[in-house]
């Protein structure tokens, strides 16, 4: 889904180089013809610094906006400040 690359490449997140892994695991296809993606992040940033893990998958969720009632079926969200690897 390239509106959760732009997403997580932004400046808001300022992502460590080599650190994204966006997964995508497969499709829901829905009755009346419509397709969601299933995907799985992990995202390191500076910004995760100081913050719990509700308030890193709040700020990637609110990120995504329209994408998560749209495109995005799942996301499994692995988020983590530098010092933590």
């Amino acid at each position: 889904c390239s509106g959760l690359i732009r997403i997580i490449h932004s400046d808001r997140y300022q992502p460590i180089p080599r650190t994204i892994h966006n997964i995508h695991i497969g499709n829901t296809v829905y009755d009346n013809g419509s397709k969601m993606s299933i995907y799985q992040l992990t995202l390191i940033s500076p910004s995760f610094s100081g913050q719990s893990q509700v308030a890193r998958h709040r700020s990637i969720y609110q990120a995504l906006g329209d994408l998560m009632s749209t495109r995005v079926h799942a996301l499994s969200i692995t988020a983590l400040a530098p010092e933590e690897l």
